[in-house]
């Protein structure tokens, strides 16, 4: 009978649990660029992230955080220009 109740007990506290959607309000991507090298896709994409910004950069299919900043998404946004005109420079279009 213990065993029920606790059974019983986990299910409820599950169903309790507020479900978390995939992007919330204080994470969203607010500006984005790409470009091609050769056959290869590159691309830039400023989230927010609470009070700051992350920068994300795709290079051969792999994400990577190249910039992350606590105050505001002006440092990341003006980071994505300086990369991006690395990339134009470098043949990426």
């Amino acid at each position: 009978m213990k065993y029920l109740v606790l059974f019983c007990f986990s299910l409820m506290a599950q169903a309790e649990k507020p479900t978390t959607p995939a992007a919330t309000e204080e994470e969203q991507i607010v500006e984005s660029a790409e470009c091609s090298l050769g056959k290869d896709i590159r691309k830039l994409e400023v989230q927010t992230r609470k009070a700051g910004c992350v920068l994300h950069y795709t290079k051969a299919g792999k994400m990577e955080v190249i910039a992350s900043y606590k105050h505001g998404v002006e440092p990341c946004q003006d980071t994505l220009k300086k990369v991006r005109a690395n990339l134009e420079r470098s043949g990426c279009e």
